[in-house]
């Protein structure tokens, strides 16, 4: 049996378990207070590399234990740079989290040294703070500047621009989404683990990326990646067939056995 996903079953189909683990990333985000993070971080590769989930998003600086750890397997480490340093560190001016707020020096030798270390892939939270004062002013993008020196320090390697929809209003999510575009984005990140995401709010969120997303001149257009309370395989099922392409949880493994474990007859 196939599972299909999409309009008329025509967009995904996932014949497997390794087919739905190839749209699949695992969120390992340790943060530098936490204890036993080498130990977390090796138990939880060794799991994705297993399963062949198609990537694990971890901090710049635990890249290089993190491509150790998955020494040959097929999946990719993403390095997420502009990470808060805690879970809730809260800018007073706009009340969230002061996500990817960091110079644009700090995250350039950030992204090199990642990709010193092994980094597949460049994730680049976008500044929330700059993008809030940017829709009251006039003139150049300050994304498409940083994007700039991030594409040049990244020697071509993708480049995923994370968007926290749970902070933006619909019309700033595609304004967003337009911004991420028009700066080289090879994919585009909605929401983040730090919020709590409603159901039908991602799925809204989805339509209305891969609705501007469809609209927009620019080709190739990037693929959408869909984070936030992702832990039942019918979430999974329902932002795939909304237009998600990948999905990030920290709960991959649990996915591809409720996967297996619902659609049983697909591996007989």
């Amino acid at each position: 049996m196939t599972v299909r996903i999409g309009p008329r079953g025509a967009r995904i189909a996932l014949n497997n378990r390794r087919e739905l683990a190839q749209r699949l990333d695992e969120t390992i985000l340790l943060f530098p207070s936490q204890e036993n993070t080498e130990s977390i971080l090796q138990k939880r590769c060794t799991i994705a590399g297993k399963e062949s989930i198609r990537a694990v998003c971890v901090r710049p600086e635990h890249v290089h234990l993190a491509k150790g750890f998955l020494e040959g397997t097929s999946t990719r480490v993403a390095a997420v740079i502009g990470c808060p340093p805690s879970s809730l560190d809260f800018d007073q001016e706009y009340q969230s989290p002061t996500l990817g707020q960091m110079s644009i020096e700090t995250k350039v030798n950030q992204a090199r040294q990642a990709i010193l270390d092994g980094a597949d892939e460049i994730d680049i939270i976008m500044d929330m703070s700059v993008f809030n004062r940017a829709k009251h002013t006039s003139g150049d993008d300050p994304m498409q500047y940083e994007m700039a020196f991030l594409q040049e320090a990244s020697l071509d390697l993708p480049i995923k621009i994370i968007v926290e929809s749970q902070l933006l209003s619909q019309e700033d999510l595609a304004r967003a989404t337009t911004a991420a575009l028009n700066a080289g984005a090879s994919m585009i990140q909605i929401g983040t683990d730090l919020f709590s995401a409603q159901q039908g709010d991602l799925v809204q969120s989805i339509q209305l990326v891969r609705k501007t997303l469809q609209g927009a001149l620019v080709q190739p257009i990037p693929w959408v990646k869909a984070v936030g309370g992702i832990h039942t395989i019918k979430v999974v099922l329902q932002c795939l067939e909304n237009g998600a392409d990948i999905l990030g949880c920290q709960n991959c493994k649990d996915l591809l056995d409720q996967f297996e474990s619902h659609y049983e007859s697909t591996f007989q």
